[in-house]
């Protein structure tokens, strides 16, 4: 419907200027949107006026929202200003007290850090919110099943349709509430959401399933499962199946392409992050909840519940650096880079204005999440499968570890906060109960599990299909979430219950709370909402919740949002550091600003799998340590880490010795306790290159040279020099058989779980090993004694154990 030439006119008079192609073909667009829309939602009044009147009722419709879009418009330029000023500000005065050679760099470092801290503290207080949904749509059997009645129920539900679940209404109530909870907030940042007039789920699709289908045949699909009431002409008869599929087949086009047939080449890509949300209707509308699913389950790339997951992610991610960094986030990023250019006096050299590795564009691009976007979905969701099962193959028996570890690192943290570590303890065994975890979740405390973020330590986003749900089974099946889980929900419990002592007493009463919680942006206005907070009763404790500062009356939404979102983030962060979560600078170090779905960015993801634990280790502690303010304070805190390392690492090597049949090594070797250190910190290899070299083999029989290079090129290698033995001159048996069999086990999931692994080992793969490579057992144990110098309590081969371990070998007997 093209507008006629008076309506041109008169709207060219309005605006004091000729009207531009692209303004009239909007307004046009506009006008036969809302002549639709009258059609559907009042058919009755729609039917009652004539042509003129249905044209006159749409214009002012477009009218108001045109108004609408300038006041949005004027709203986004102003809180830009105000967001860089204040940006600005900040930054000069955090450069003040910051110092050092590259102060206002510095301080955008920590900015960066601190909205990341606060995205993490946002994002579980909405995981906190929907506790319900959780509960009825989570999937069953370590998540590798999905519950499909619950998963159908809550679905419905959310579509209007009654189940007569009351589990699945309750979810989708809340679901619904956070939802526009999220979106309200948006559009009061700047963002211009409109609602569905019917329950909003998350509508992803699979690039890879939708260009495996003909346009005719996904178009067919579709077309049988829309509301077709919402697809009308302009004069309110419904559409035809031609025209409804020529749309389709548009659609098609555009999600085979992601969207590329619609960007014009040259253009600009740096427009408002609020404003991707204007105009941005839903298209397809599934008549129920039933054609929505069946499409979920045809050409969705994940399921629904992950689906909403990855939803709330993204919306909790946008809402925040909107609020922050105001509308145009990158804008104001982009500015303070420059000044911080200029202020430090910064060049383009490669080491330039860089903080551990990475540049303020590598740290940015990873919290604005522009590195996840894949540039190939296909090569980077294979590539992400890899992973995904590399995590699941290698990770079976790593709790022993994980357990040393992080009891060192959560001594070391609860002392740096004052904590008592046994009552932490206590909380963390605790909270394992299931009525401890719901009630700690619904306070957005020790939602590790529920975020992925274990998994995610390993991978960096898990892709659909089978292999992201069996590295997530992995992690249950070991214990190993539910372990790293407890730990940081036990301290989180015990910080939030600090911080409802701490704020009792006046701002800056503790110099060094004050200046730990200035690091992560907090002010004397968030002290202020928390002082002013009722703390609440909870299992003999007094805790800060979100709930009780929610509760407040006399101060401002936004003030309150703040102080919820700044206090997660803080017990969030600080939880991090009791079992090692790799951070924002990690994750920017470990990248280098690669993107996901090339071959640089796949490659660099390859190498750096499972290295991100030495890397966070130091980022964390080490970089804490630097922050303490007296050199008695760096130095204390250095030497508890250094005894700490050196301690979980000797313990860790002991044990896990003994775990696999070997007695303890020599701890009057000096080699012992460098390897103690490495493996402390993360980088156990090490160890093993100092005994044997790069070109030899560690305890597990692999070549040093396969640990370097990470579990996906290092697997690759195994096979090449296993392969490769066969050709190798020498007398020295080749063991092809019996290496072949290793790599086949060391790379099946499920069955080398640390509380199976010797007893299966022993029972069946020894005898398998020896049958392929008769005498491989012997020489297995002759290389253990001359390259380690240890023995066997539990010789390869034997069904039972010949003796107890010999502790003596510890201290040089024999």
């Amino acid at each position: 419907m093209a507008m006629n030439p008076q309506c041109i006119k008169e709207v060219e008079q309005a605006i004091g200027r000729p009207l531009k192609k692209a303004e009239a073909q909007a307004i046009e667009d506009k006008i036969s949107f809302h002549v639709r829309d009258l059609a559907r939602t009042d058919p009755t009044r729609f039917n009652s006026m004539t042509a003129a009147d249905r044209q006159l009722a749409a214009a002012q419709a477009a009218m108001a929202d045109h108004m609408a879009s300038v006041d949005k418009a004027a709203q986004r330029k102003g809180l830009n200003l105000l967001a860089q000023t204040r940006e600005l500000a900040n930054q000069a005065d955090r450069a003040a007290v910051l110092g050092g050679k590259q102060p206002f760099t510095t301080a955008l470092f920590e900015r960066l850090r601190q909205i990341d801290n606060r995205i993490k503290g946002e994002r579980n207080r909405a995981f906190g919110s929907i506790m319900d949904v959780i509960d009825a749509a989570a999937p069953r059997f370590l998540g590798m099943i999905t519950n499909k009645v619950a998963e159908r129920d809550f679905v419905h539900e959310v579509f209007g349709q009654a189940t007569g679940n009351q589990v699945a209404a309750k979810a989708a109530k809340a679901w619904r509430e956070q939802m526009d909870a999220l979106r309200e907030r948006m559009n009061a940042a700047g963002a211009m959401i409109g609602r569905l007039d019917y329950g909003w789920l998350p509508q992803p699709h699979s690039l890879v399933k939708v260009r495996n289908a003909t346009a005719d045949a996904w178009a067919s699909f579709v077309l049988n499962r829309l509301d077709r009431r919402r697809y009308l002409n302009e004069d309110g008869t419904q559409m035809t199946d031609a025209q409804v599929t020529d749309f389709l087949l548009a659609a098609h086009e555009t999600l085979r392409t992601d969207g590329l047939n619609k960007m014009t080449p040259g253009s600009g890509q740096g427009a408002s992050r609020a404003g991707k949300f204007d105009d941005a209707h839903r298209h397809i509308h599934f008549r129920d909840g039933d054609a929505y699913l069946e499409y979920m389950r045809d050409f969705g790339p994940t399921s629904v519940f992950e689906a909403m997951q990855g939803s709330v992610h993204a919306q909790v991610k946008d809402s925040v650096l909107i609020e922050q960094f105001g509308p145009n986030s990158a804008q104001t990023y982009r500015l303070l880079l420059d000044t911080a250019r200029v202020k430090d006096g910064i060049g383009d050299g490669w080491f330039s204005g860089t903080e551990f590795g990475a540049t303020p564009d590598m740290v940015w691009n990873v919290l604005n999440g522009t590195l996840g976007v894949p540039v190939n979905a296909r090569f980077a969701e294979f590539n992400q499968g890899i992973r995904n099962f590399m995590v699941a193959a290698k990770l079976q028996a790593t709790l022993i570890a994980s357990v040393v570890g992080d009891l060192q690192s959560l001594a070391i943290t609860s002392a740096y906060h004052g904590l008592p570590l046994g009552k932490t303890l206590v909380s963390a065994v605790k909270s394992v109960s299931a009525d401890y975890r719901a009630e700690a979740a619904r306070m957005s405390l020790g939602m590790d599990s529920i975020t992925n973020d274990l998994v995610t330590f390993h991978t960096d986003n898990l892709s659909a299909g089978w292999t992201s749900k069996l590295a997530n089974a992995t992690m249950k099946m070991t214990l190993l979430e539910g372990w790293t889980t407890a730990m940081r929900r036990g301290f989180s419990v015990q910080i939030m219950s600090r911080m409802a002592a701490d704020t009792r007493g006046a701002w800056g009463a503790d110099a060094k709370l004050q200046a730990r919680l200035e690091r992560y942006g907090i002010t004397k206005e968030d002290w202020d909402v928390w002082q002013a907070a009722r703390p609440e009763e909870w299992r003999g404790q007094q805790m800060l919740t979100p709930e009780s500062i929610a509760s407040l009356q006399g101060f401002s939404a936004k003030q309150k949002n703040d102080a919820i979102g700044k206090l997660l983030g803080y017990i969030q962060n600080e939880s991090e550091f009791t079992s090692i979560l790799p951070g924002l600078m990690t994750r920017a170090t470990m990248r280098q600003n690669t993107q996901s779905g090339t071959i640089g960015g796949e490659s660099l993801r390859h190498l750096t799998l499972f290295k991100s634990f030495g890397v966070a280790m130091f980022e964390r502690h080490w970089a804490r340590a630097m922050q303490i303010e007296s050199t008695g304070g760096r130095l204390a805190y250095s030497a508890s880490l250094f005894t700490g390392l050196l301690m979980a690492g000797a313990v860790t090597n002991q044990l896990m010795d003994i775990m696999n049949g070997r007695d303890p090594r020599n701890m009057d070797d000096p080699k012992f306790w460098v390897q103690a250190m490495l493996r402390g910190g993360g980088v156990g290899i090490f160890g093993d290159i100092m005994n044997t070299g790069l070109g030899g083999d560690n305890r597990g029989g692999q070549s040093n040279l396969t640990g370097l290079l990470g579990p996906v090129y290092g697997t690759a290698a195994d096979i090449g020099l296993t392969a490769g033995s066969v050709f190798k001159e020498g007398t020295e048996p080749k063991d092809v058989g019996a290496n072949a069999l290793r790599i086949g086990y060391q790379n099946t999931p499920f069955i080398r779980s640390w509380y199976t692994k010797a007893a299966f080992e022993h029972a069946v793969f020894h005898d398998m090993q020896e049958l392929l490579s008769p005498g491989y057992l012997q020489r297995m144990k002759r290389r253990a004694k001359t390259d380690f110098g240890q023995g066997f309590w539990w010789s390869p081969g034997q069904s039972l154990p010949e003796r107890a371990p010999n502790l003596n070998t510890a201290v040089g007997g024999r």
